[in-house]
């Protein structure tokens, strides 16, 4: 079938501004599969999120650059302990491959791993996913760098696909994301 309906024209990527963020439906479990490509534009001297989701600090997950220039990834554990940060410094105007598979990350660049790492946690979560931000249990925060976003896409714990988002103009010439899943 088609990628996208009649009257949408599938775009390379969509600029997500400066503290603008994407709030999905979707809330991420320890047991799903996310995939995230995207890239960076200048980079802030403090702290950016790129993908979080947590009812409390440990319970959800949560991928950001720190403000000591490295990544940071918690994923449903339950105390700071279990976050993981990386030794990899993020650089300006980057393309990495963000996924996260039942318990296991890894960041690519250019078709390079940069880190992996397998988590233990599985605490249960109730927050929405947000894309280029954070949400904790509904504060909403925009991350203070922009992104490139070219797809995202989620499994459940099932391995079905629940949401895929397309960089999309649509017949109003509006730019957003079209999810292939939902027709939404």
């Amino acid at each position: 079938g088609r990628y996208l309906p009649t009257g949408y024209v599938k775009r390379d990527y969509i600029y997500m501004l400066d503290d603008s963020y994407l709030l999905t439906d979707i809330v991420p479990t320890y047991d799903c599969k996310i995939e995230m490509d995207f890239q960076t534009t200048s980079l802030p001297s403090g702290a950016a999120y790129f993908l979080g989701g947590r009812t409390a600090n440990y319970a959800g997950i949560f991928f950001a650059k720190t403000a000591q220039d490295t990544f940071l990834v918690d994923a449903f554990g339950t105390a700071s302990e279990d976050r993981y940060t990386s030794s990899v410094a993020p650089v300006s105007n980057t393309r990495y491959k963000f996924t996260f598979d039942n318990k296991v990350m890894i960041l690519e660049s250019g078709g390079l791993t940069l880190f992996t790492h397998t988590f233990t946690g599985e605490n249960a979560n109730g927050a929405e996913l947000v894309i280029n931000g954070l949400n904790t249990n509904g504060n909403l925060l925009g991350s203070p760098a922009g992104i490139y976003l070219y797809s995202f896409k989620m499994w459940d714990n099932q391995g079905n696909l629940i949401a895929n988002y397309v960089p999309a103009t649509n017949a109003n010439n509006e730019v957003g994301f079209y999810d292939t899943v939902t027709g939404v």
